[in-house]
């Protein structure tokens, strides 16, 4: 359940006007958190849409390097779902 509340906070902030801030301080930990506890698809979901909130926020190269690493990242655990996200 911490981890669906976790994931879905990140998710709150990505679509929340004005809450970039929150979103830059909330997903680095909420990213570590998910991994740590090997919620594989909420910790590729919430990069996914980490890098899409990247693009939006017109950090595209910084947005291109987190879909590299996200799909190297899932090409080593075999995830297919975090391949297909990136």
């Amino acid at each position: 359940m911490r981890c669906l509340a976790k994931a879905a906070l990140v998710n709150y902030y990505v679509f929340k006007d004005g809450c970039a801030d929150s979103l830059r301080h909330v997903f680095p930990e909420t990213h570590h958190f998910l991994r740590q506890q090997k919620s594989w698809n909420y910790y590729y979901s919430t990069w996914s849409l980490w890098a899409n909130f990247l693009i939006f926020a017109n950090e595209g190269s910084k947005a291109q390097n987190e879909v590299r690493n996200m799909y190297e990242d899932a090409k080593k655990r075999n995830n297919i779902y975090g391949i297909g996200l990136a």
